[in-house]
């Protein structure tokens, strides 16, 4: 097993925030998870303004491209602009396959752009390379 590490997860359907918790789960993997289901509380609990006083830095964060009012890149966009934030990794993830989209998050400075699976197997195989990757081989400062 890898290091246990805070994960942010920023998605504005809690469907999918179920889906990534069970899928932790069913791996047995132990990282504790935060959510924000908008970008600009996920902007408050990463410069820790209310109502996030005192939230732990995340280790890595799993931002959803398609939300309302703030969308992913532009939260990718200040994430990365701040010089505080900038080293945590931002994995973006969206049903949208298009180029566009995936070049505006690398053109952002996203760490990776994944393809939000269908089904609970692809959830789980998506967290399992996430996990293997990220608390296993990458080296992130602190």
């Amino acid at each position: 097993m890898g290091r246990v590490f805070d994960l942010l997860i920023v998605d504005d359907d809690p469907g999918q925030l179920r889906i990534l918790e069970s899928s932790l789960r069913e791996l047995g993997l132990l990282h504790k998870c935060h959510h924000c289901d908008s970008g600009q509380k996920a902007l408050d609990f990463l410069h820790r303004r209310a109502p996030f006083e005192g939230t732990p830095r995340p280790h890595l964060i799993l931002l959803d491209f398609n939300m309302p009012d703030m969308d992913g890149c532009e939260v990718l966009r200040q994430v990365k602009s701040d010089p505080g934030l900038r080293s945590i990794p931002v994995v973006m993830m969206s049903s949208s396959r298009a180029l566009r989209d995936i070049n505006a998050c690398y053109t952002e400075y996203a760490n990776a752009y994944v393809s939000k699976p269908p089904d609970l197997e692809g959830n789980l195989d998506l967290l399992r390379h996430l996990d293997q990757f990220w608390s296993h081989c990458e080296l992130v400062p602190r």
